[in-house]
């Protein structure tokens, strides 16, 4: 092989990984997409022991473009309780997460996302589309959101999903609530 030719290669090859690390997320834009990414897939999922754990011990809650009222704090606990007392009564339940953006300051970041949350039970069926934004602060060497909001952008179909989907969480409750329920004697955390 001709030697300049051998050098260019080796600064083409050079150049090409360079801006490839360039674009790579850091390995904590990594970690905080895969919190974002989780949050919906252990939702559906009904795994609230998981969920639980991507939370900090206070959290904002801030739903007020889909239901009104103000923020809130809550502890994981909480908010785990009153989805684990809605979702699993869907027949299914689908957040698609997508175009995940991460601003990070030191040990705390704010990540933005785009969701579409489908919703099915029965003959029934809701659709939101609309923004995630998590606030995220760094303990240790693990990354835990701090605050919760989701902005309305459009949506589909009827609230009224709602319903029998809480009706058939009661009427079968999910793991999480079985074990806050022996926590609790026998005590229904759900209120309805």
């Amino acid at each position: 092989m001709n030697r300049a030719l051998g050098v260019g290669v080796v600064v083409a090859a050079i150049a090409v990984f360079s801006s490839l690390n360039a674009s790579a997320d850091t390995k904590d834009e990594a970690a905080i997409k895969t919190i974002v990414e989780s949050v919906g897939t252990l939702a559906d999922t009904g795994n609230f022991n998981a969920l639980e754990a991507l939370y900090a011990p206070e959290i904002e809650v801030d739903y007020t473009s889909l239901s009104g009222g103000e923020a809130e704090f809550k502890n994981p606990r909480t908010l785990m309780t009153e989805w684990a007392c809605v979702l699993p009564g869907f027949d299914l339940t689908r957040h698609e997460v997508s175009n995940i953006r991460v601003s990070s300051n030191g040990g705390t970041a704010t990540a933005r996302a785009n969701v579409v949350a489908y919703h099915w039970v029965g003959d029934l069926f809701w659709k939101v589309k609309g923004d995630y934004v998590y606030g995220l602060a760094k303990n240790g060497d693990r990354w835990f959101i701090n605050a919760h909001q989701f902005n309305l952008k459009e949506e589909d179909g009827t609230r009224d999903v709602f319903g029998p989907a809480i009706e058939n969480a009661a009427a079968d409750p999910a793991d999480y609530i079985k074990h806050l329920q022996t926590e609790q004697g026998a005590s229904n955390p759900c209120r309805i």
